[in-house]
């Protein structure tokens, strides 16, 4: 058996709590008629669905599983093994972030952004040296690496 890692999303949750307290202290305020009253209500089911999702990557020498958790439950896992993908382009996103995707041959990508802990990117690379899968790194991606 291999090394195991798992890796948690860093999810920006404040912008989506305060849309959520903001809708509730407006449908407090201000009398609306009953479809802005239902629009509030269905954005703000929304918001509080997507506050309660957390996203998960789990690296080890064989295989990649990422999984879409909703409150204690997954609702969507999917593993790749070193067969399974194409390529692992790496980018950079933002001012100083950095961005993987993995390229499976079949289906969508995967974008790994803002998991934590930060040695995910290396582990990746890691991953796909050992496996020998191509790597692609932009220009901008190398300079974080510096």
């Amino acid at each position: 058996m291999g090394k195991q890692m798992i890796y948690s999303a860093e999810l920006k949750r404040l912008p989506l709590f305060t849309t959520l307290i903001l809708l509730c202290i407006q449908s407090m305020l201000i009398d609306v008629d009953i479809t802005g009253f239902m629009f509030d209500i269905a954005v703000a089911i929304l918001a509080a669905i997507l506050l309660l999702i957390d996203f998960e990557l789990e690296i080890t020498n064989e295989k990649i599983i990422y999984r879409v958790k909703f409150l204690l439950g997954i609702i969507y896992c999917r593993s790749l093994t070193s067969s399974d993908i194409k390529i692992i382009k790496c980018k950079r996103t933002g001012w100083a972030s950095k961005c993987i995707s993995i390229c499976p041959l079949k289906g969508t990508k995967l974008r790994i952004i803002r998991f934590k802990p930060a040695g995910v990117y290396d582990a990746l690379v890691s991953f796909a040296e050992i496996n020998n899968i191509a790597v692609e790194k932009s220009k901008d991606y190398q300079i974080l690496e510096r």
